[in-house]
């Protein structure tokens, strides 16, 4: 057989090839770079995320959710700051991977809107019968 294909011209297509090996086409190299470029989003996502932690598993779940419908990545990056805000001055530990916010349980959609401020509510002494109290007034009525 070999004698045959390079009778006809045809022995340089299968040099260096063994049996059941195939090389790769020129599009297939190119659907590898596709497959290694990063989202510009995603950059933008990751140098905002409070938490550098596992970026390869960062980027497979943001490629995941980028095919499902209704995936917004400006919906993420509000997410994004809102979880910012209520992580800021916590021990990093504390804060999520970057992969468990883009994760299967969509935890980003948790922190689409911002989180109310808690009130406060002050310990005070009574001006009327010195006991103290917690909140706007006293047992006795008194308030200021």
């Amino acid at each position: 057989y070999i004698a045959l294909l390079r009778k006809h011209g045809l022995s340089r297509a299968h040099e260096g090839q063994t049996r059941g090996s195939r090389a790769p086409l020129d599009k297939d190299k190119d659907k590898d770079k596709e497959k290694d470029k990063e989202p510009e989003e995603f950059s933008g996502f990751w140098d905002s995320y409070p938490r550098k932690v596992n970026r390869a598993g960062a980027l497979k779940a943001w490629r995941t959710r980028a095919h499902e419908d209704g995936f917004d990545p400006g919906e993420v990056m509000l997410a994004l700051q809102n979880y910012k805000r209520q992580v800021a001055g916590k021990d990093p530990q504390y804060t999520m991977h970057p992969s468990t916010f883009l994760g299967p349980g969509l935890r980003w959609k948790d922190f689409l809107t911002p989180a109310k401020p808690v009130r406060k509510v002050v310990h005070k002494f009574c001006g009327a019968c010195g006991k103290e109290y917690w909140g706007s007034a006293c047992d006795c009525g008194w308030s200021e």
